[in-house]
């Protein structure tokens, strides 16, 4: 939306042409900011929905929590597959170490 520009105050009483034009471009953005605060609702009422729906509630702090929690929880995941694929890693290296080994029986 453009906002609204004031207009410079005339020396004197304006035309009422004039007048009729300021009247609809402000009935213009009147209208076009109530159609965009009704789909921003429409909006807000369908998120709320779908959080509702989706985490059992739609206020805002409680769902800034839950955020947190599943940040934390996603961080103490990402570690643990860390700490198992180095433990693969090593134990990978360990089974080629062993096998590059001659054995007890072979010579050296």
């Amino acid at each position: 939306m453009s906002g609204i520009r004031p207009t410079a105050r005339p020396e004197g009483p304006q035309d009422i042409e004039v007048l009729k034009k300021r009247f609809d471009a402000l009935s213009k953005q009147k209208t076009i900011a109530e159609t965009n605060l009704a789909n921003a609702q429409k909006n807000l009422d369908d998120l709320k929905r779908k959080a509702q729906v989706d985490y059992d509630t739609d206020d805002l702090e409680q769902l800034k929590t839950r955020l947190a929690q599943m940040q934390q929880e996603n961080t103490s995941k990402q570690a643990e597959y860390q700490q198992t694929l180095e433990k693969i890693e090593a134990d990978l290296r360990a089974l080629e170490q062993r096998g590059q080994e001659p054995s007890e029986g072979e010579a050296r």
